[in-house]
């Protein structure tokens, strides 16, 4: 229940709103139980490379390929190129 200046009464956010980075496994078995054969994803490019080129974050890196072997593993998944996170 929201007060009067628009902020939760128990002090709960949004901040975590949907937890698919720790809870991918779930979501992906979830999907494959409701008879889904495919799931959309975008890669977060900030994610992989956070300074825009050069290091590349490592745990980025495994959090896709762990990601990505999963939907396989359930015979699901299409990467998109490009969703909402281009920036020129």
């Amino acid at each position: 229940m929201m007060n009067i200046l628009g902020r939760m009464m128990d002090k709960s956010t949004a901040d975590v709103a949907s937890d698919g980075y720790h809870k991918y496994k779930e979501d992906v078995k979830l999907m494959a139980e409701l008879g889904l054969d495919s799931y959309r994803f975008s890669i977060s490019w900030s994610r992989l490379l956070p300074n825009g080129r050069g290091f590349v974050n490592p745990k980025g890196l495994q959090f896709y390929n762990n990601f990505i072997d999963e939907l396989v593993k359930y015979g699901t998944g299409l990467v998109l190129l490009h969703h909402l996170n281009l920036q020129i």
